[in-house]
């Protein structure tokens, strides 16, 4: 059998249909993250060194998650820090003609 460089384009593109018939290259859908959730659907790809990941493989085994639902929920907790400010009482100053977040830099009254 010759190596598929060898072989004529047609011939080439036969044998790697074939191959990919049997193979199931659907997406299998995915489970729901928590009870109500919809299934996660969107694929983020990122790049780290072969050490973190195997470090956040480790840490979400600990804690009896997968992979990708260890670090979703890292994510969305840090997104959900910087993008939405409950207006901490030790983060607000008060001045006579406004009150104002420390943390958000919004001003509240006034």
């Amino acid at each position: 059998m010759k190596p598929l460089w060898e072989k004529s384009i047609p011939e080439a593109m036969d044998e790697m249909a074939s191959s990919m018939e049997a193979k199931d290259m659907n997406i299998k859908p995915v489970a729901p993250t928590e009870e109500g959730d919809s299934p996660a659907d969107v694929q983020v790809l990122v790049r780290v060194t072969a050490e973190e990941k195997e470090m956040w493989k480790k840490a979400a085994a600990l804690l009896n998650l997968t992979m990708s639902a260890y670090i979703r929920e890292l994510c969305s907790a840090r997104a959900q820090e910087l993008l939405v400010c409950g207006h901490p009482i030790n983060q607000r100053r008060w001045y006579p003609w406004a009150e104002f977040c420390l943390k958000c830099s919004k001003r509240l009254r006034g």
